[in-house]
C-alpha cells in the first residue's frame, strides 16, 4: 500500500497484497496511516513506524494543508471512482478532520516518547513542531468552523471556504466522538508543547475543549433513544435522521454509534457530573449486548431495526471494509480503563 514516491498510502489493495487496486490517496485513509503507525510506535517502541507516520503527516501536510483558511482539503476526492474513500465529496468534512486530530494526537506522543526518531530528526525540530501546531489548528477549528453557533452543532459537509453545504446537517455520534479527542488533544498539548505553540493557539485549546463538552451534551440529547436505548447516527435541524439503509426503509442503528456514543458519555459524565450520561453509557453497553451481539457466533451485526422487532438490519452482516475492530474493540477497552479508574476514585485519563 505504501507509494514511497507520493509518501503515502494506496486507498485498496488485492486481498493477497499482491497489487495495487485503488492507487488513490484518500485524506481519511492517510488519518488513520498515521494513527496506526504512531500507536504502533508506542506500543512497540518501534522508531521506524514513528518515523513513517512523520514522513505521511509530512507528505499530507504539504499536499493538503491549507494555509489560507486553514485545515485540509479534500476536494480532488470528488473525482476518485465510486467506492473509493469515505463517499463524502465535499470540500472539507468533519469526518475526516476529527479523525486528523485523534491521528495527529498519537503522532505528537509517538514522536516525543521515541528516543531513536528524536535522535535522526534533531536537526529538523521546527518541522516536529509542526506536528504539535497543526494539532491545535485542528482543535481550534472545530470552534471556529466546523461548530454551528446557530444550531449548536457541527454541521456535516463544508465548501473549501468553510461555509457548510448544509447547515442543519449533523453528526451526531461524531459529536460525542469529539468530547473526548479534544480532551486527549487537549492533554497532549499541553505535555509536548508546554510554551512552544503560538499564543492565540494556546489560549483557544481549553476554550474548544469547553465547547467540545457543550456539543457533545446536545448531541447526547438529540441522539440517544430513551425509549428504545442505543443512539442515532446523526440528524437534520437537531432531529435524528432515521436512515433506511439496509433496513429496507424502516429506521435503523448502526454499531458504531453506540460504541462511540458510551464512550462520549463517560466523559460528559465526569465533566458535568449527571448520572444522566453514565445511564445512556451503560445504556449503550446494554443496547449492543441485545440488540446487537451475536451470542453464537460471536461479534456484532453491522445494524438492527430500531422497532420493538430488535431484528438485524442488515441480515447476518457482522464486517465489511467499514467495520472491523476499531470502534468496536477500542471502546470495550477503553470503557473498561475508564470505570476501573472512576470506581477506584482516580482520575480517568483521555484517549483517542
Amino acid at each position: 500500500m505504501w507509494d514511497a514516491g507520493e509518501g503515502q498510502f494506496a486507498w485498496e489493495v488485492s486481498r493477497d497484497g499482491s497489487k495495487v487496486v485503488h492507487p488513490e490517496k484518500v485524506l481519511y485513509g492517510q488519518a488513520f496511516a498515521i494513527l496506526g503507525l504512531s500507536r504502533y510506535a508506542r506500543a512497540a517502541g518501534n522508531g521506524a513506524a514513528a518515523d513513517l507516520a512523520w514522513q505521511v503527516f509530512s507528505s499530507v501536510d504539504a499536499a493538503r494543508h491549507d494555509p489560507q483558511l486553514g485545515g485540509y482539503l479534500e476536494e480532488v476526492e470528488a473525482a476518485y471512482p465510486p467506492g473509493v474513500g469515505t463517499g463524502d465529496r465535499a470540500a472539507r468534512s468533519p469526518n475526516t478532520h476529527l479523525h486528523l486530530i485523534e491521528a495527529l494526537t498519537e503522532l505528537s506522543a509517538a514522536v516525543g516518547q521515541s528516543a531513536e526518531h528524536k535522535a535522526r530528526v534533531d536537526a529538523r525540530l521546527a518541522e516536529l513542531a509542526r506536528v504539535d501546531v497543526r494539532l491545535a489548528e485542528l482543535v481550534s477549528l472545530v470552534g471556529s468552523k466546523l461548530y454551528q453557533p446557530a444550531t449548536g452543532h457541527l454541521a456535516k459537509q463544508f465548501h473549501r471556504d468553510w461555509t457548510p453545504v448544509d447547515p442543519q446537517a449533523q453528526l451526531f455520534a461524531h459529536e460525542l466522538e469529539l468530547v473526548y479527542f479534544v480532551a486527549a488533544a487537549a492533554r497532549q498539548l499541553a505535555t509536548a508543547s508546554a510554551g512552544a505553540l503560538p499564543a492565540d493557539l494556546a489560549a483557544v485549546v481549553p476554550r474548544v475543549q469547553q465547547l467540545a463538552i457543550e456539543v457533545g451534551l446536545r448531541g447526547s440529547q438529540a441522539a440517544y433513544d430513551t425509549q428504545l436505548g442505543g443512539f442515532w447516527e446523526g440528524g437534520h435541524g437537531g432531529r435524528p435522521t432515521f436512515e433506511g439503509g439496509c433496513g429496507g426503509g424502516q429506521p435503523v442503528k448502526a454499531w458504531w454509534p453506540q460504541f462511540e456514543g458510551m464512550l462520549g458519555s463517560f466523559w460528559l459524565w465526569q465533566a458535568s457530573g449527571d448520572g444522566t450520561h453514565l445511564q445512556r453509557m451503560l445504556g449503550a453497553l446494554s443496547t449492543l449486548q441485545q440488540r446487537f451481539a451475536d451470542p453464537a457466533g460471536g461479534g456484532e451485526f453491522f445494524a438492527y431495526v430500531a422497532d420493538a422487532s430488535g431484528k438485524p438490519a442488515c441480515g447476518t452482516q457482522k464486517a465489511d471494509e467499514w467495520k472491523a475492530d476499531y470502534h468496536s474493540l477500542r471502546g470495550l477497552l477503553y470503557a473498561q480503563e475508564w470505570l476501573a479508574a472512576a470506581r477506584a476514585g482516580q482520575a480517568a485519563v483521555p484517549k483517542v
